[in-house]
């Protein structure tokens, strides 16, 4: 008999969304507390609350929000917000359980509890780098004066009303929730009036920078924005350049203006909208874009929109920066772009009408948008019902939209503050967290996004039914129910994954989603690393199969599907076994403690602690005192203050009372693995007080959650602190896998092209006009989650190797503004080992045309971009040698673009062949001059790509050679490889005699390429190996005109599978295959090896 899924009942389906949900508060039992003081808020007409129309009067400029129907949905009158009711900073603030935010200038009462600063048409650059410029035209008084700079002065002169010392405004503005933002669409929506999308775009770096400087920034940095933001628009506007004096920037963003400065912990910045979508923008192309120009699924402009989204890049980017920099300050990012777009791609999921993209509020035209007549305007028709719009007044939301992003942000806000708080605000009251701090001394650990205090001493990050997987992967299939919160612990996920998917899909079927649940751990554990995290413990799943809601849902299955000796559905836990087996130290987390050597990864066997106790209940005794729980996974977890045990029927949700005076029996602590299994725990006698040991405190069921925070303990402490905290002492061993690097670096500096490349290519492509579809999804999808620059799908085999070395991402000279102690990365995407003007007679690349490639990014020009940066590294000889002897120059692979070059100038293969030598040259040369010149000693110089085996070279060119039966590569192009990296090595070796106390190692790129090419099964690849994971139509999945990025283009579902990326590039599944081989060979072998 099959078993057959039983749709459970709602109550029951959220049973089953929290049986892992130990830590999440119920909305039912929690009262309502509040988490901040008060709110400050800076941005535009997105969070106006008032401002406008006292700023607007200052400057004469008439304005309609203070006219009918502005305000009617929520307040009845208009109130100076640009939408039928509330904005988001008033949802937020209702929901924080405090008083609508009040306008600064329009307010005057008391500003305790907050102060809002934003105002309508508010920009992030100054207003006077904008009518220097004639933008948006001659006669426009927009944008007026009210400028990120200026409301950072107004808060700065209202701060001596709200406190007077600098101890009290620490602890006042620590108490304080600050929004900084949403800046950027007027600055973008202003400039679109005069100038193109590309030339806008070269102003996103410098908005971007604007806001990262409202939250820190320095006076030495100060001066570089106020030349760069004046050059920028300088060379988009084509104006002639002012001089110093004629650019408008106010001082007074400085070190005593920065919002940190004043104490601030708690920060949310914004990102800006989907703007093409906004309807004023829709309107404005209307007559000038093309069909092609807009996405045909939404009605959108494709440009306008990647605008966006490459700010909202920019800005996480910058904002990571910023956590790293001031880990005690919490700074969340808001995303405002993706919540309207899922609004526009689907509105009748959230309640609006079909014609999304139509105003509620306007007046005669396309999209009910009309540049001369605004709402309020006597002429303006609104619609019926706001609350079916999405866009009320043009590029604002209705309330109704607003309050679907708010519910978004304030999921980040504030809903994890239940996870982890104390008081009345948990599902239970015996969770393990709470356990730690009484023997190690910390507070309880505070959830990361909704405590407004700091967080050196520990952050709860965990989410109450979050899974592994992405929401959207169940929403493709189908499957209800799934919520979907950021990865940034290590467990336990996958039972949610599992779960949720047993209500549509057989336990087969759920199988196969197993090894991306894991690989999505795996991932999760290495951010974690490169955020700085040097011990983790990551738990296995628990026996599903013995769940009670899953033994529900499946009642109806036959006798031969339950283990007669527990109950238990086999198929179910053989499941959770095959996650195990996956996840612990022979499969992922092996992997991991090979290349993090100097990093504790420990395996916490959750499935094997929770059978025995299933098969064996008498063993741990019965329940002392009544707990409700929910399921069996919370009768687990969640019943710690209970001095607990199991009766015999240890399914059944019901807990029987035994009387308190009955001895306890103690439970062997869980099983932990950091490449084997830690011995059981030995444990001090009790000194006879109540709760005197750990031991006392958490026998039973809480062993579970006991025994695995106990290694994290010894983590943190030493035995003799616990010992000393009255915590019991264990015997502990860890085998941490992998070899020790030999080498110690304190930083990388690497030369190369698009495989080395991390971010420098979009900023010199920008130089000649060239756009790169680098810096559109999918790119850096699978570990950044957002385009990096780098031509990847996520890390690279550099990045892999600065892992390993402990370092940060080498990071790109070109892109990154800062200190490059730690490295830095001069490799272009496209870049070529010959000069370019060996390919380009005249010497520089043309300014346009297909024959601007290559570009002028050779190894001898990024060899002169490291030495103009060696000044800010090192003042003197003694002290440069003493750096760079310290450093690994990285020689990326350097030789196929010169080939594919000059096979697309009509060279001959005999030809090419003829100029390899030179090539190798100046590899050589440059080499010798970073060892002469620079004092350098250690080096990684890779070797080329089998060429023959690219797609793009088969697609273009495959039919001007052989190809080879066995693995479908063109033969005359991989003897060029082969011939290249003959000839390099040779020369490395001359230079080892030459300078013996230098380390070079050469990096074999062409066999561990061709071994995958010939076993992709081995490797975890698709049979059709060659076939590119994202590209355009056309053989190998290439296409010349739709390059992975652009809009023809698709790309394949899982690109762990695949060995290419996006035509020459390797995925990041080859990257890590290839970086694991160079390291491996790098931590043994003697100097003059290859690898």
């Amino acid at each position: 008999m099959s078993m057959r899924r039983r749709h459970l009942p709602s109550y029951a389906a959220l049973l089953l969304l929290l049986a892992f949900a130990a830590a999440h508060g119920s909305p039912v039992s929690c009262s309502r507390r509040r988490y901040y003081g008060s709110i400050f808020s800076f941005g535009d007409s997105f969070a106006d609350t008032g401002n406008k129309p006292v700023a607007f009067a200052l400057y004469s400029v008439p304005v309609t929000v203070m006219r009918a129907p502005y305000g009617m949905t929520f307040f009845g009158h208009p109130t100076g917000r640009t939408t039928d009711g509330r904005v988001i900073l008033d949802l937020v603030a209702e929901a924080l359980g405090l008083p609508l935010v009040p306008p600064s200038l329009a307010h005057n009462g008391s500003f305790r509890q907050g102060a809002n600063f934003a105002v309508a048409g508010a920009t992030a650059l100054d207003a006077e780098l904008y009518h220097s410029r004639g933008i948006p035209s001659g006669s426009s008084k927009l944008p007026i004066n009210t400028s990120l700079d200026v409301q950072l002065e107004w808060f700065q002169a209202l701060k001596p009303s709200l406190c007077g010392t600098p101890q009290e405004c620490d602890e006042f503005f620590s108490r304080s929730l600050f929004f900084v933002g949403e800046f950027g669409v007027n600055d973008y929506h202003l400039s679109l009036k005069k100038l193109s999308v590309q030339q806008v775009r070269s102003l996103v770096p410098d908005v971007v920078r604007t806001i990262a400087a409202a939250v820190e920034v320095t006076k030495a940095v100060l001066h570089h924005y106020r030349s760069c933001i004046a050059i920028s628009i300088e060379s988009v506007s084509q104006q002639p350049k002012l001089n110093e004096e004629s650019i408008y920037w106010s001082e007074s963003i400085n070190e005593q203006r920065l919002i940190l400065r004043h104490g601030a912990t708690s920060l949310v910045v914004p990102g800006v909208i989907p703007s093409g979508c906004s309807p004023p923008i829709l309107t404005q192309f209307a007559g000038r874009a093309g069909a092609a120009d807009y996405d045909p699924s939404t009605g959108c402009l494709r440009e306008v929109n990647e605008l966006g989204e490459h700010h909202n890049s920019l800005l996480q980017d910058a904002l990571q920066e910023l956590r790293a920099k001031h880990p005690r300050a919490s700074i969340l990012y808001a995303d405002f772009f993706r919540p309207i777009m899922k609004m526009v791609e689907s509105p009748r999921e959230f309640g609006f009408r079909e014609d999304v993209l139509t105003v509620c509020c306007g007046g005669p035209g396309r999209y009910n948008y009309n540049d001369s007549v605004a709402c309020g305007d006597r002429e303006a028709t609104p619609c019926n019902d706001p609350s079916g719009s999405l866009y009320w007044d043009g590029v604002h939301l209705t309330e109704a939209g607003y309050g679907h992003v708010a519910d978004g942000w304030l999921s980040s806000i504030q809903s994890s503050a239940r996870d982890a708080s104390s008081g009345t605000c948990k599902a239970t009251e015996g969770l393990a967290l709470p356990y730690v701090p009484p023997y190690l001394g910390p507070p309880f650990a505070s959830p990361a996004p909704a405590d407004s205090g700091r967080f050196r001493q520990g952050a709860s990050l965990a989410v109450g039914a979050a899974t592994a997987l992405d929401v959207r992967f169940f929403r493709e299939r189908g499957i209800p129910g799934a919520h979907s919160k950021s990865l940034f612990l290590v467990g336990e996920f996958g039972v949610n994954d599992y779960h949720l998917s047993f209500q549509t899909r057989s336990v087969g079927q759920v199988r196969s989603y197993v090894p991306r649940v894991v690989s999505a751990i795996s991932t999760a554990v290495e951010r974690l690393i490169h955020l700085g995290a040097r011990a983790l413990v990551v738990p296995g799943v628990i026996p599903s199969g013995c769940s009670p809601p899953i033994l529900a849902m499946f009642s109806d299955a036959g006798p031969a599907e339950y283990d007669p000796r527990t109950g238990c559905l086999k198929a179910h836990n053989e499941l959770g076994r095959y996650h195990n087996a996956l996840l612990q130290p022979a499969a992922s987390l092996q992997e991991l403690r090979a290349r993090y050597p100097r990093v504790s990864i420990v395996y916490a066997d959750f499935f094997e602690i929770v059978m025995d106790m299933v098969e064996s209940p008498h063993k741990f005794g019965q329940y002392p005192h009544v707990c409700l729980c929910l399921a069996y996974h919370i009768l687990i977890i969640s019943c710690m203050y209970a001095y607990a045990g199991f009766r015999e029927d240890v399914r059944s949700e019901r807990v029987l009372r035994r009387p308190r005076e009955e001895p306890l029996q103690r439970h062997r602590f869980l099983r932990l693995s950091a490449g084997d299994h830690l011995p059981p725990t030995h444990r001090r006698p009790s000194t006879g007080t109540a709760a005197s040991t750990m031991a006392d405190l958490l026998p039973g069921a809480a062993a579970v959650v006991s025994s695995l925070l106990l290694l994290v303990l010894l983590l943190l402490s030493s035995t003799s602190e616990l010992v000393a905290a009255g915590a019991p002492s264990l015997e502990l061993e860890l085998e941490l896998g992998g070899a020790r690097a030999r080498w110690r670096y304190d930083s990388i500096f690497a030369f190369g092209n698009s495989y080395t490349d991390t971010g420098n290519n979009p900023e010199v492509f920008a130089w000649y006009d060239i756009f790169n579809p680098v810096m559109r999804p999918p790119y850096g999808s699978t570990f950044f989650g957002h385009p990096t620059g780098r031509n990847c799908d996520g890390r690279l085999i550099i990045d892999f190797i600065a892992a390993n070395l402990s370092l940060p991402f080498v990071a790109p000279s070109l892109v990154q503004d800062g200190d490059f102690r730690r490295g830095a990365n001069f490799a272009v995407g496209g870049a070529t080992a010959l000069d370019a003007s060996f390919f380009h007679p005249d010497g520089e690349p043309p300014a346009t045309g297909g024959a601007q490639f290559p570009l002028n990014t050779s190894l001898g020009v990024q060899l002169q971009w490291f030495e103009s940066l060696k000044p800010s590294l090192c003042r003197t000889p003694t002290a440069c040698k003493k750096f760079f002897g310290r450093s690994l120059f990285y020689v990326g692979e350097l030789g196929f673009n010169d080939f594919n070059f000059a096979m697309g100038g009509g060279m001959s293969l005999q030809q090419i062949r003829s100029f390899v030598p030179y090539a190798i040259s100046n590899i050589s040369m440059a080499i010798e001059r970073l060892i002469v010149k620079h004092g350098a000693k250690s080096f990684l110089v890779s070797g080329m790509v089998p060429a023959g085996c690219v797609p793009p070279i088969l697609a273009m060119f495959g039919d001007m050679g052989n190809l080879d039966p066995d693995t479908g590569c063109m033969e005359e192009m991989n003897e060029m490889s082969i011939y290249h990296d003959s000839l390099l090595r040779e020369s490395l070796q001359k230079i080892r005699a030459r300078h013996p106390d230098v380390d070079i190692f050469f990096a074999d790129f062409f066999n561990p390429v061709m071994e995958m090419v010939k076993s992709p099964a081995k490797f975890g690849f698709e049979e059709d190996v060659l076939t590119l994971c994202c590209g355009g139509p056309g053989k190998y999945h290439f296409s010349i005109v739709a390059f992975c990025g652009d809009p023809g283009a698709t790309s394949c579902p899982d690109p762990s599978a695949r060995l290419f990326w996006d035509g020459a590039h390797l995925t990041e599944a080859a990257n890590k295959i290839i970086a694991d081989g160079w390291l491996s060979a790098m931590n043994s072998p003697p100097a003059s090896a290859s690898i």
